[in-house]
């Protein structure tokens, strides 16, 4: 591994040995993870386990069963409330500090999700190999005991890391953070054009404040990954097109969550995100007495790699679309092809409804363009919409574009528009319909 001077603001900030011990659960993991995900029938043996070792389900059952359609569903707050009747009495493991993870609690509290070692493998190290079948060049572009995959963080809080992956042939992933001040961001920009970046990882938001970043940063040259992973949070079509045309390669868009890891994520054709069925099994409430494997309404998701926590027909609180057949990757089963997620879909003014997707096409083509925005209901039918400008722009001009195209395309309506100097707050998730 390079080195790191104590001067560099990108220099890591979490002690040596929390990094061995990293290293060392991984390397303890990986057997583990491979007996798991080779199980034979590994659904019907993790429901198995829950009801005999997990609480709520052992009162519940008094005995052992495996079939998922036994199992109620289960919501978000029933583990905010209950959480230690999900997690399982047959697995006690000292090191419990580094086997935890929380969830952004952005909409909501956060929740403490508790790990066995086969699955935080599979969350931490064993997603990228999945990711891998969709990114060709990446093993040929990772440096061993390099850093050469970044993760971008844009909450200031987090620490700046690095991890040694064994499923990454050895390189080292380097978690580095935006947003604490200029300079410490101006040190990370060029940190990252120095780099042989085999991955560029992080939320879309994220990934757009580095854009900016590196597209102000004074010097030659800009930030040149091979790979970029966008995950956390919606993907927008316009974000999309600003990511990939300002660092050269296309995006693979994953659905993640801190309750079961990849869940999902984008082939070359693009016709959405295939779910990982080994181990996960996807449903959607299509209504409040109907579970469908296929369908549009709020997803359900049982994880059958982590049996210390137990997520079953868990209500994760996304809405999508999902089909089931063959696509021309290979993969053959459930594909999320829409993923509004917790996004608004239609406002009501007062004497009709106005879809999202009709104020996005308006707002998209506003000249001058806006940064970011958010659209939320107002009082008396108002629609109040927040937006951020580019940087370097007149910002009266593009208030007044904003106001006349919302007029023009839909009179009668009554908008609020607000100039704000962000829409989220760092680290939290992006939303553009509340």
């Amino acid at each position: 591994m390079s080195a790191i001077h104590r001067d560099d603001l990108t220099a890591d900030e979490t002690t040596r040995e929390n990094a061995r011990i990293n290293l060392r659960l991984a390397l303890e993991a990986y057997p583990l993870w491979v007996e798991r995900v080779t199980c034979p029938d590994l659904k019907r043996s993790f429901l198995a386990n829950c009801s005999a070792a997990v609480p709520y389900y052992r009162n519940l059952f008094n005995g052992t069963v495996q079939d998922l359609d036994r199992f109620p569903v289960i919501d978000r707050a029933d583990h905010d409330d209950r959480r230690l009747e999900f997690i399982s009495t047959a697995f006690e493991d000292p090191r419990s500090e580094f086997l935890r993870i929380s969830t952004n609690g952005t909409f909501g509290r956060s929740l403490r999700v508790a790990w066995d070692l086969p699955s935080l493998f599979d969350l931490n190290h064993a997603s990228y190999l999945r990711l891998s079948t969709v990114l060709p060049n990446l093993f040929s572009s990772l440096v061993r005991g390099e850093p050469s995959a970044f993760v971008i963080s844009d909450s200031p809080r987090d620490l700046r890391t690095s991890v040694v992956m064994p499923a990454l042939d050895g390189a080292i992933l380097r978690r580095l953070t935006l947003g604490r001040d200029e300079a410490t961001d101006a040190a990370l920009v060029e940190h990252l054009r120095r780099a042989r970046i085999a991955l560029l990882h992080g939320k879309p938001s994220a990934l757009l404040n580095l854009v900016e970043l590196d597209s102000l940063h004074d010097g030659g040259g800009r930030i040149a990954p091979a790979n970029v992973v966008c995950s956390g949070e919606n993907l927008y079509a316009d974000n999309r097109a600003r990511i990939e045309a300002w660092f050269g390669c296309p995006v693979v868009d994953a659905y993640t969550a801190s309750e079961a890891g990849l869940i999902a994520y984008e082939c070359q054709h693009r016709g959405g995100m295939h779910v990982v069925t080994d181990h996960l099994t996807v449903e959607v409430a299509v209504s409040d007495e109907s579970l469908s494997p296929t369908g549009t309404g709020q997803l359900l998701i049982t994880n059958a790699l982590n049996w210390r926590h137990a997520f079953v027909r868990y209500r994760i609180g996304d809405r999508a679309t999902v089909t089931s057949g063959e696509c021309g990757c290979g993969h053959d089963g459930q594909t999320i092809v829409a993923m509004p997620g917790r996004e608004r879909a239609t406002y009501w003014d007062g004497s009709t409804s106005i879809t999202a997707e009709e104020i996005n096409t308006v707002i998209e083509a506003t000249d001058p363009p806006v940064k970011q925005y958010q659209v939320a209901p107002g009082e008396d039918h108002q629609i109040v919409i927040s937006w951020v400008g580019e940087p370097g722009g007149d910002t009266a001009r593009t208030s007044t574009a904003l106001a006349a195209a919302l007029r023009e395309r839909f009179p009668g309506s009554r908008f609020g528009l607000s100039n704000v100097p962000a829409i989220n707050l760092p680290g939290g998730k992006l939303r553009r319909f509340l």
